[in-house]
């Protein structure tokens, strides 16, 4: 950009600036230019391998707090969605779960799963912005997912727990084993429900409002209310 300025390159994390007049000397070796520096960090200041390991552990430390939100969360849905009354009118394939709060659990598993996932991940990865930024979006969307398959399991008399993916017994064609698919095969529920309701009766419009926001459709200052 500017053609007569001089740009001076340390090795990173050096600390190191020019200061001072700039000499030249003639030595046995030849013609010398001697650029006098000084330290202007710390030298206890962190390597970029310490930098990267913070973000890393940052990262975590947030995935760890929302892993406890989620948590709450799903009992709370669990609770307020009569949970205990699906379990207990549930299919047989349920194995070792003993009630509504043992799916709340294996739920928040897989969740805990994605987090040791991303903790085994290089740290370098979290120096790229592109993967952070798919790594962000899968923390949070994990949380979105765990809610829907739970509300899924609820309001579907029709998924069995092997379907879910909660009994030892799996198939490939098992639609919700993963929550990613639990989230979408959800709404392909609900859409479907939306669609089978007369048209333009109250109860498809206060129904639409719960389709919009399990879609995302809906910002968090826009009202339920249908105008």
């Amino acid at each position: 950009q500017y053609p007569a300025e001089v740009e001076y390159l340390w090795v990173p994390c050096s600390y190191i600036e020019p200061t001072g007049q700039v000499s030249i000397q003639v030595i046995d070796e030849g013609v010398v230019k001697f650029v006098p520096v000084r330290m202007n960090a710390n030298l206890h200041s962190s390597t970029i391998e310490a930098l990267l390991d913070q973000k890393k552990k940052m990262h975590l430390s947030t995935f760890r707090l929302s892993l406890d939100e989620t948590r709450n969360e799903l009992e709370n849905v669990a609770r307020e969605n009569g949970a205990e009354e699906r379990f207990q009118v549930s299919d047989q394939s349920r194995d070792n779960m003993k009630s509504a709060k043992d799916v709340v659990k294996f739920i928040h598993g897989q969740c805990v799963e994605v987090y040791i996932f991303q903790k085994g991940l290089p740290r370098g990865e979290f120096a790229n912005d592109v993967m952070y930024r798919q790594l962000i979006c899968q923390m949070l969307d994990t949380k979105k997912y765990a809610l829907s398959k739970l509300l899924w399991w609820i309001e579907d008399p029709s998924m069995t727990f092997r379907q879910m993916g909660m009994s030892s017994c799996r198939f490939i064609g098992d639609k919700a084993t993963q929550l990613k698919e639990a989230h979408y095969g959800r709404l392909v529920f609900l859409d479907s429900k939306l669609r089978e309701m007369p048209e333009g009766s109250e109860e498809q419009q206060a129904f639409a409002a719960k389709v919009c926001n399990a879609h995302g459709w809906l910002a968090g200052s826009v009202t339920d209310v249908n105008d």
